[in-house]
C-alpha cells in the first residue's frame, strides 16, 4: 500500500501503511524534523504541527528530538537506566549475572535509585559511594565501575552533557598493579595439598602442575586422563560454568586455545590412579571430581576446604587461580632445561596469546612431554 501524502502550506502529514499518521516539517535550522511518534488520528498530527509552529513564532523552538531526549533523561531513573544498559549489552553469562547482582544490591533501593538520570549530581554520587559498606571493598568497587560505565554511555547518548560520577576508587588504582607472581615453594605446596581432603588433593595438583582452571577441573571425566605412558596426560576439552540461582553449564573452554593436551610429571601417575580408584565416578564419562550428590563440584564446596588449607600452609591470600601461576613459572623453568620454545608455555596453559604466557618469563631464566620430564625434578 502506498503512503498517502498530505498537501498543506506548512509541514506535512503522511498516512502510513499502518494507517497511522506521520507529521514532519522543515525547521528554522533548514532540516526536516519528524514527530517522535506517529498518530492514530489526523487531527492529532495537525495539533502537533500547530504546537511546533507556535514554538517557532515565540522563539522557544528547539529540535523535537532534542526535547524528547531531554524529557526522557528527566524521567528515566538511575535504576531504570542501569537496568536498560545491562539488558542492551552483549555480555558473557557471568558478566551479566555479576552486573545484575551489583544492580540489585548496590543501586536499586539506594538513595540514587529513583533520581532521574538528568538530575543526578556528583554530590549525590559521592554520598551514595560513601554509604556503601566498607567491609566489602570488592563489591563497592564493582558498584562504582558499573555506575561509571552506565553514565559513560549516557554521555555518548547525549542524555547528560557530563557524567556525574566523579568518584575515584582507591582500590581500583591499587588493584591495577600486577599481583606478584612468585609461586609457593615446594614445602608450601605440599602443606597446601596435605591440608585438603583426600578427594580434593588431586585437583590442587592438577592446577599447580598442569595449569588447569577450576571450571576445567570440574569438567574432567575419566576418559580425559591417559595413564598408559610414563607421563600421564590430561586432555582439557570442556569447562563448567557455575552461577548462583542458575543451571550449571558445560561448554568448550573460553578460547580455541583452551582445548589442549597436557603432559604431567611421572610422579603424579600413582596419585591419579589412586584417586580414580577411590573417588572418581565409574565409567568413561564419570566425573573425576564429583559432589557428594553425584553432580558437578560447585566452587563453594571446594573453597570451604581451600580457605582452611591455605591458612594452614601460611598462604592466606593464595587464590585457586594462582596455582596456574605456579604451573606457568615451573613450566618456564622447565623450558630452560628442555630447550623448548617459550610458546610451549602458551600452549600448555591454554593462553590465546603469547602475551599472557610471557607474564611468567621473568621468573625463569617438542614438546610438552619434555616439559613434563623436566618438571619431574622440581617436586
Amino acid at each position: 500500500m502506498a503512503v498517502e501524502p498530505d498537501r498543506r502550506g506548512w509541514g506535512r502529514i503522511r498516512r502510513l501503511p499502518s494507517r497511522k499518521y506521520q507529521a514532519a516539517y522543515v525547521g528554522p535550522d533548514a532540516r526536516l524534523h519528524q514527530a517522535p511518534a506517529t498518530f492514530s488520528a489526523h487531527i492529532d498530527a495537525e495539533g502537533w504541527l500547530a504546537a511546533e509552529r507556535r514554538l517557532i513564532e515565540l522563539g522557544d523552538w528547539t529540535a523535537p528530538a532534542a526535547r524528547h531526549l531531554a524529557r526522557y533523561a528527566n524521567t528515566i531513573t538511575v535504576s531504570e537506566y542501569v537496568t536498560q544498559w545491562i539488558a542492551e549489552r552483549e555480555l558473557a553469562r557471568w558478566s551479566r549475572i555479576s552486573y545484575e547482582s551489583t544492580l540489585r544490591t548496590a543501586i536499586a533501593g539506594s538513595a540514587i535509585a529513583e533520581i532521574a538520570v538528568k538530575q543526578l549530581t556528583p554530590a549525590q554520587v559521592t554520598a551514595w559511594w560513601r554509604a556503601l559498606p566498607r567491609d566489602h571493598p570488592r563489591a563497592r568497587s564493582k558498584a562504582l565501575a558499573l555506575l561509571t560505565s552506565a553514565f559513560n554511555s549516557a554521555v555518548d547518548e547525549e542524555l547528560v552533557a557530563v557524567s556525574p560520577v566523579k568518584v575515584r576508587d582507591p582500590k581500583a588504582v591499587t588493584s591495577s598493579k600486577s599481583r606478584p607472581l612468585t609461586p609457593p615453594d615446594s614445602a608450601q605446596l605440599d602443606q597446601l595439598v596435605e591440608a585438603m581432603p583426600e578427594r580434593l588433593r588431586l585437583a590442587v595438583l592438577l592446577a599447580a602442575w598442569g595449569g588447569l582452571r577450576y571450571g576445567e577441573l570440574a569438567g574432567l571425566r575419566r576418559s580425559d586422563l591417559d595413564l598408559s605412558a610414563t607421563y600421564p596426560v590430561v586432555r582439557v576439552a570442556r569447562s563448567v560454568s557455575f552461577a548462583p540461582g542458575q543451571d550449571v553449564r558445560v561448554k568448550a573452554p573460553k578460547t580455541a586455545a583452551g582445548v589442549r593436551t597436557v603432559a604431567l610429571p611421572s610422579w603424579l601417575k600413582p596419585v591419579i590412579s589412586q584417586h580414580l580408584l577411590s573417588y572418581a565416578q565409574a565409567g568413561d564419562a564419570g566425573l573425576v571430581f564429583a559432589s557428594a550428590t553425584g553432580g558437578f563440584l560447585w566452587p563453594s564446596s571446594f573453597y570451604r576446604h581451600w580457605h582452611r588449607a591455605r591458612e594452614l600452609a601460611g598462604l592466606p591470600d593464595l587464590r585457586v587461580h594462582d596455582l596456574r601461576h605456579h604451573a606457568a613459572v615451573r613450566a618456564s623453568q622447565a623450558l630452560a632445561q628442555a630447550g623448548e620454545s617459550f610458546s610451549a608455555v602458551q600452549a600448555r596453559l591454554g593462553h590465546s596469546s603469547a602475551r599472557a604466557a610471557l607474564r611468567y618469563q621473568h621468573a625463569a631464566s617438542g614438546s610438552d612431554l619434555h616439559i613434563a620430564e623436566a618438571l619431574d625434578g622440581m617436586h
